[in-house]
């Protein structure tokens, strides 16, 4: 069987290979453009004084999308639940305070193009009343409907083209029976992946906005395969033949046939928004514990899991039906502060029997995960993000679209103690996530976003692949998923 499996892989280990030694030439013929990028960053202060830095490398990656046609798609959207009642002014004030910050000053300056590379430039009419909106809803009262349909619509919104790309929208009065009572407020922070990294932004917020202590919310750490000092020296020495092998296998990966691989051609290019319940982050944590899995692990179960009854559901069949091929954004150790892109990811391929024992399941995820972190697939997408960001934009984008993933998957640990706002005693009550799918095939995006003792999934999806109900139920059916995997986990332990 092995031998028979190993066979069937070699046309795609051998188109792995070929992508492998065709970076070789592409680097080549790409030196150049490296050479005119650093050509240009120092004659920039003569002849262009209005140009401050280059868009970094991995900040490049997101930039032709920013200046699409179309509605974009690498947006983050980060709404948060405070305590009290605050005026027009008080708000103002405090994101005024955080654009003013010297740790975040593109939050000033908007992306603009000279000889096809993308530069920051000062916004010389800042203003803040362009960036903070106060959202009204048609009630007196607002709910978590008006919050959740702001957010999709901010997801498909275009930015402006001569302002740095992020806003703030206000909801005042606004009322969740899961929340505690009283006054609450819900700032929806909208910002474009050009500019940073979704933890970038949660820190702005809270130390410019909030202006908290930066250490309230603790980085996420990476938790990769721990390794001895002789093994460490092992994987080191063969480093340069593992990145051979693994990246022979990533590049070999076949294009998915899911119908979640929606094309641009096939685009509606409206992107549609839910979340789920709260559910206590100690469930979690329990599956964790008893079946002696990652965090992650437990997630990506749940999502296989409701992925493979949704197909099962709208009786959907693909010619390989039995997995679907997600990416997973992981985090970098070293965050460095200001506004930064920091992160790399992993691919991995999650089961998608329908008749697969939830426990199996998840071990499968387990064991698929721990294969992507002792790998060096973590280390070549940093590299690949790092030197191919270093092009023209429009060709960045290009080379880096993903042609392969139909969903992706973002863990998102908002902190796990409660964040002081800044406004007395108040609190930060809860904190959500929704982001766009990036460009390229992916159709469904899944967000996990954990805060204090909850944890909510969120998904954003576009509407060529699933209907507003289709969301509603794919999220019923995740929350379905955690639920037998807990009960299934204590019935084992006993």
């Amino acid at each position: 069987m092995k031998s028979l499996k190993l066979l069937q892989e070699i046309p795609a280990l051998a188109s792995g290979f070929a992508v492998l030694l065709g970076l070789i030439p592409l680097y080549l013929i790409s030196t150049p453009v490296f050479i005119l990028r650093l050509i240009l960053i120092r004659i920039s202060k003569v002849l262009r004084p209005d140009l401050e830095n280059i868009v970094s490398a991995t900040g490049n990656l997101f930039v032709a999308d920013l200046f699409s046609r179309n509605s974009p798609r690498c947006v983050i959207v980060v709404p948060i639940v405070i305590e009290g009642f605050h005026t027009d002014d008080e708000f103002r004030r405090r994101i005024g305070d955080m654009a003013n910050s010297k740790n975040y000053k593109e939050f000033k300056h908007y992306i603009t193009h000279w000889n096809g590379f993308a530069f920051w430039t000062a916004d010389r009419s800042f203003d803040v009343k362009n960036h903070v909106k106060f959202h009204e809803s048609e009630n007196k009262t607002a709910i978590d409907k008006d919050v959740s349909l702001l957010v999709e619509r901010l997801l498909n919104k275009q930015f402006h083209p001569r302002r740095s790309p992020w806003e703030v929208y206000i909801i005042r009065n606004y009322e969740d029976p899961e929340l505690k009572r009283g006054d609450k407020s819900v700032l929806v922070m909208r910002f474009h992946h050009s500019l940073a990294d979704g933890y970038s932004i949660l820190y702005a917020i809270i130390e410019g906005m909030l202006q908290s202590p930066i250490s309230s919310v603790p980085l996420p750490e990476p938790n990769y395969v721990k390794r001895s000092n002789f093994d460490q020296f092992l994987f080191t020495l063969s480093l340069p033949f593992r990145l051979v092998y693994d990246a022979t296998h990533y590049f070999g990966k076949q294009v998915s046939q899911s119908p979640w691989n929606i094309p641009d051609e096939k685009k509606k290019w409206k992107q549609l928004y839910g979340k789920s319940k709260h559910i206590p982050i100690e469930r979690i944590k329990e599956i964790k514990t008893e079946l002696n899995v990652s965090f992650t692990s437990v997630l990506l179960a749940a999502v296989s899991g409701s992925i493979a009854r949704s197909f099962r559901s709208k009786r959907i069949m693909c010619s390989d039906s039995t997995s679907i091929s997600c990416f997973i954004p992981l985090p970098l150790p070293g965050h460095p502060s200001g506004l930064k892109n920091h992160v790399t990811g992993a691919q991995i391929s999650l089961p998608l029997q329908d008749d697969l024992n939830p426990i199996v399941r998840i071990r499968m995820c387990e064991e698929l995960l721990q294969q992507q972190k002792s790998s060096t697939i973590p280390l070549l997408l940093h590299f690949l993000a790092q030197s191919l960001g270093l092009h023209f934009s429009s060709v960045s984008s290009f080379l880096t679209s993903n042609r392969v993933n139909a969903i992706g998957l973002t863990n998102f640990p908002a902190g796990n103690r409660d964040i002081k706002t800044g406004f007395g005693d108040e609190k930060v009550l809860a904190v959500d996530l929704a982001a766009g799918g990036l460009t390229g095939v992916t159709g469904v995006t899944f967000m996990a976003i954990s805060y204090v003792d909850h944890i909510r999934f969120a998904v954003t999806a576009e509407s060529a692949v699933m209907s507003r109900e289709d969301v509603e139920n794919l999220l019923q059916y995740v929350c379905d998923e955690i639920d037998l995997l807990h009960t299934l986990s204590i019935v084992q332990d006993s």
